[in-house]
């Protein structure tokens, strides 16, 4: 007989799960489809696009979706009176659970792998075909927006719409702003050596000096095995912004022609960005930088700082894989509380106990990254509330 009740009240969990799965899914599909959209992909390279998206939903969507299946699928058992029904026939209520309790921890088990290895080399695959799509055409302006800002190395590209001419395609209305040299090399070549390992650190009067390109129309060409791109502006001014004078002090250079010459990164995604590294990468690079920091004569606050965002990072896909258990905890004595038949009342209520638990997590991680609490408490106390809170929740509701 318990097989039978097992097997009855895990189809429903499934069934709901199916549902709210596919439901956000959907949802969430199109907030990250939007940026590429803007950027004018195509229907061919967005079906590309398509399944490297997927990996990074899923790691938030099953836990939202699970804890939405428990609400769903006790709370319709408990408005048709069949977990009384249940504990009539003698068999005690937590029977009923065991199933949820299964399918949280089998979740678990897909959660960890997928946090750990799929989601950062799907997005390794993503930045790849990003670039491929950038070095195929850099500008592109779809019918969600007729303006943009392209990045290219060090520069910045403001378009405002791109015509297609004889001469290939023509930029209207550009305006790049060039970032100062030579010191800012230097400093960077400084910090390399230093042990500064993404060169992510900022002083914070760099780039203060810039020189502004702005014109009417302009071409391009991009060389790719040279990496980079050529781009002519035609009918121009250029403004060298000095540091520490006033506008008027300012240089402005007006031409007719005038060609840039601007590298392009390498079409090779950083494998240094830790969205892109496993968390076996992420420990390695950790312990390198526990090293330097013990064999350095001199404190080194960046690499510190480095250490603390690589173990963030790992807390935070832990967190993200046993978030589904804490939450079904939560999500089976919600909805045997609710009593409703209503899918979309369940729903609502699902996704607003899920998004605090979200607030919670994008909390800590913020705490942990500044330096203010240590990773471990400040992504793991959530879960850990969380879970303890179901599990009290879950005792009181066996007992009642």
């Amino acid at each position: 007989m318990l097989s039978i009740l097992h097997r009855y009240v895990l189809w429903e969990l499934v069934r709901a799960f199916v549902i709210s799965f596919a439901a956000l899914t959907g949802m969430m599909l199109l907030g990250s489809l939007y940026k590429p959209l803007r950027l004018g992909v195509g229907p061919e390279d967005l079906v590309r696009l398509l399944p490297l998206v997927l990996p990074h939903l899923y790691s938030w969507v099953m836990p939202a979706a699970l804890l939405s299946a428990c609400v769903m699928a006790y709370g319709r058992l408990s408005a048709d009176n069949e977990l009384k029904a249940i504990c009539g026939c003698g068999i005690p209520l937590r029977y009923a659970c065991y199933p949820a309790l299964v399918l949280a921890v089998l979740l678990t088990a897909v959660a960890i792998p997928l946090n750990d290895w799929l989601v950062p080399h799907s997005a390794l695959l993503r930045e790849r075909e990003m670039r491929r799509i950038f070095f195929e055409e850099p500008f592109r302006i779809s019918l969600l927006g007729s303006q943009m800002t392209t990045r290219v190395g060090g520069y910045k590209i403001y378009v405002e719409s791109v015509e297609d001419s004889a001469e290939g395609k023509v930029l209207r209305n550009v305006v790049v702003v060039e970032p100062k040299k030579g010191e800012h090399e230097a400093r960077k070549r400084a910090r390399a050596g230093a042990g500064d390992f993404d060169g992510s650190w900022r002083d914070p009067e760099e780039g203060s000096e810039v020189n502004v390109y702005r014109a009417e129309s302009a071409t391009y060409k991009m060389d790719a095995p040279r990496r980079q791109m050529t781009v002519v502006l035609h009918n121009g001014q250029c403004v060298m912004v000095l540091p520490g004078r006033s506008a008027r002090q300012w240089v402005e250079i007006t031409y007719e022609e005038q060609k840039l010459v601007i590298p392009v990164a390498d079409a090779e995604p950083n494998l240094e960005r830790r969205s892109n590294m496993t968390t076996g990468q992420l420990l390695r690079r950790a312990q390198e930088c526990r090293r330097a920091l013990a064999t350095a004569s001199v404190p080194l606050p960046y690499v510190r700082r480095e250490l603390v965002r690589d173990i963030t990072e790992v807390r935070l896909r832990e967190a993200l894989s046993f978030a589904t258990l804490a939450l079904c905890c939560v999500g089976v004595p919600l909805g045997v509380w609710m009593r409703r038949q209503s899918r979309l009342a369940s729903f609502a209520i699902s996704i607003g106990v899920f998004f605090a638990l979200y607030a919670m997590i994008m909390g800590g991680q913020g705490l942990a990254a500044e330096q203010r609490l240590p990773p471990w408490v400040a992504l793991w106390m959530p879960d850990a509330l969380v879970g303890a809170l179901g599990v009290g929740l879950l005792l009181r509701t066996f007992r009642h």
